[in-house]
């Protein structure tokens, strides 16, 4: 297909309000979203007739549906095998009549329309088209799952924005690679597994936050290596690309590192400093690396993390005194002039320090101070 000036007009155009309906309804009719389906779906109608679908290989088509269906359902599967570890919880929105007047059928239809815009417009060269439908597909992912989000509580923004913005930057990507090269059905398929399950299944595995967006970042790149690697013209696998290998392992291993580290759900975990009683030692702003308490000895001397008053202090160990069989830790910041008020136990110490990054938690504190906490 040639395009000229005025095809990228009418290209442009199309983005344009599409994305302006869209963060219209993002301001102002977030809650109502029949009426979105109906924006997405007169959009569609509208500009179907002037962008064509784009011919493609109807058995790579079919067989690139069949791989990303599959990668939707073992995704499904992989989660629900690690809430055997991490545990389960009860759905908020068990499947009935409601549900799927409020939830899926919304949701799917939206889904299905915006897919069909994709397909529609993806078939411009043009970088300029190729950044505002990003951009509209990024929008749409945002009206989909930021609904469920309390926006100005700092635990809920740092959600929505690992999980929504982050995950939904990365899967347009790899959605656009789908689409350009096979059709969009592929993905409508895959986004309705990956989406409407939490309504349908009436538990859900109780995954942090950091861990769901390390698996579904790692996994799209998955994706994406295997659909390229099965659907390329050339199978040879050249030297530069084996030699790729090692540094796209270094990278996942090292992101579930510091997913592992940040989640405090495993042996070891990062906290970062959010006050000067320790200046000389470590200093605001620093992210302190600990081993979790398991009942291990602790010397006078040794710095802990305890919790006090529904939050985590890091001083150090002045005292220890034995009552009976428990032991019981004075605690003081190196900064400070007292020590803690009343002392610790095993009950409330979450790990003991081991080292310490300078300066990298200021974002965290930055967040922190936006928000007023």
């Amino acid at each position: 297909m040639n395009f000229d000036f005025k095809n990228y007009i009418k290209y442009y155009l199309s983005e344009v309000i599409f994305i302006t309906l869209t963060i219209s309804s993002l301001l102002l009719i977030r809650k109502n979203k029949w009426l979105f389906v109906l924006i997405v779906f007169f959009v569609f109608l509208f500009i179907r007739p002037f962008f064509p679908r784009k011919v493609k290989n109807n058995i790579n088509s079919f067989h690139a549906l069949l791989m990303i269906t599959f990668f939707g359902f073992i995704y499904l599967a992989f989660i629900y095998i690690l809430g055997f570890y991490f545990g389960y919880y009860k759905s908020a929105t068990l499947f009935s009549f409601w549900t799927v007047k409020n939830y899926i059928l919304p949701f799917s239809l939206i889904i299905i329309f915006s897919e069909m815009i994709r397909e529609s417009l993806i078939v411009c060269k043009n970088k300029l088209s190729k950044i505002l439908l990003f951009l509209l597909m990024f929008l749409i992912d945002i009206y989909i799952y930021f609904g469920s989000y309390d926006l100005s509580k700092l635990s809920e923004f740092a959600d929505a924005f690992g999980y929504v913005i982050s995950v939904s930057f990365f899967n347009n990507l790899f959605f656009h690679y789908y689409c350009k090269n096979f059709d969009c059905r592929g993905v409508i398929a895959y986004k309705l597994i990956t989406t409407l399950y939490q309504f349908i299944i009436p538990v859900i595995p109780d995954l942090f936050t950091f861990l769901q967006v390390f698996i579904k970042l790692t996994y799209v790149y998955i994706m994406y290596y295997f659909m390229n690697d099965t659907f390329s013209k050339s199978k040879k696998i050249s030297y530069n690309r084996k030699q790729n290998v090692i540094p796209t392992i270094f990278v996942f291993a090292f992101s579930a590192i510091i997913c592992m580290l940040i989640s405090c759900k495993f042996k070891y975990g990062l906290m970062v400093v959010a006050s000067e009683s320790m200046h000389g030692t470590f200093e605001k702003g620093d992210a302190v690396i600990f081993v979790a308490y398991t009942d291990q000895t602790l010397n006078k001397g040794d710095i802990i993390l305890f919790e006090y008053e529904d939050i985590i202090l890091i001083h150090r160990i002045v005292n220890i005194s034995r009552v009976g069989l428990e032991y019981r830790y004075t605690t003081k910041g190196d900064d400070n002039s007292f020590n803690d008020k009343g002392y610790s136990t095993k009950d409330n110490i979450v790990g003991k320090y081991i080292l310490h990054i300078k300066y990298i938690g200021y974002p965290t504190l930055w967040i922190r101070d936006i928000f007023g906490l």
